[in-house]
């Protein structure tokens, strides 16, 4: 797939290359020119997909280490399963899916930037003082907030498709 990407791209660009170096004025360039030009933009590319990847592998070694280190955080892999599983049994519409998604996902991306606070201000401040202390209280009650919004969420799209599930 990606091979194939690059002679596209590459494609396009000597194309575009040429095209608009000859309404420059630029006659003769040479193909040389332009299999240099090739080589350096895949080079670009496989760096760029290269750094991609250690950016998700990075991400995901984070991920991993909130669920091992967070109760709360493994608390959340079981109501995401059971979200999914309500989900699939009740008829749950298109769009109601999209708002427990986006409500999940808040939940999730809320205890993943509380686990960073919290590992930033115990590497920081190890004595517990009370800014040290106000700083975690703010962003656990972010987690509590964004939990209460995917709570009253789930409980409108699960009430709704509960009623249309049994009447």
């Amino acid at each position: 797939l990606i091979p194939g990407l690059i002679k596209q791209f590459e494609h396009a660009i000597k194309h575009s290359c040429r095209k608009n170096l000859t309404k420059a004025g630029f006659a003769s360039v040479s193909g040389s020119f332009m299999r240099t030009g090739s080589v350096i933009f895949k080079k670009i590319l496989m760096s760029s997909l290269r750094e991609y990847l250690i950016g998700v592998k990075n991400a995901s070694r984070g991920i991993g280490l909130m669920v091992t280190t967070q109760r709360n955080a493994r608390l959340y892999v079981v109501a995401t399963a059971a979200v999914v599983l309500a989900g699939l049994i009740l008829p749950v519409q298109p769009l109601e899916w999209v708002g427990l998604a986006l409500s999940t996902g808040l939940v999730w991306m809320a205890e993943a930037f509380n686990t960073a606070v919290e590992y930033h201000v115990d590497d920081t401040s190890p004595d517990y003082r009370s800014p040290a202390a106000n700083v975690k209280d703010l962003a656990a009650g972010g987690v509590l907030l964004a939990a209460l919004t995917a709570l009253t969420v789930g409980f409108v799209v699960f009430s709704s498709a509960l009623w249309r599930y049994l009447t």
